[in-house]
């Protein structure tokens, strides 16, 4: 279930690249994977508020899974982009041309 979302996910931004440049996507991969839990009613709405995403690690991670993925297929469609990764923080951006 988890991946199948990363994948939405994935697809959900390479369709809307140019509006999500440089909008951290690890943030909004761990936010989507919460609300389905408390959609599919595997969390309260409590534990969606208040709890560190820490709790959902496992979830989390296959969701970046499945993102990771199909987003790995998508970007070798258009050389121009790519993902950017820092310690916390996860974007997709345009490729700095070489010089």
């Amino acid at each position: 279930m988890f991946e199948e979302l990363g994948r939405d996910i994935a697809q959900y931004v390479w369709e809307n690249r140019e509006e999500l440049e440089g909008v951290d996507l690890w943030k909004e991969i761990e936010y989507d994977t919460l609300e389905c839990m408390l959609d599919n009613d595997m969390i309260t709405y409590f534990q969606f508020e208040w709890s560190a995403y820490e709790d959902f690690y496992t979830e989390i991670m296959e969701t970046l899974e499945g993102f990771m993925n199909e987003i790995t297929q998508l970007l070798e469609a258009d050389p121009t982009w790519t993902i950017a990764e820092t310690e916390t923080s996860l974007y997709i951006t345009r490729r700095k041309p070489e010089e």
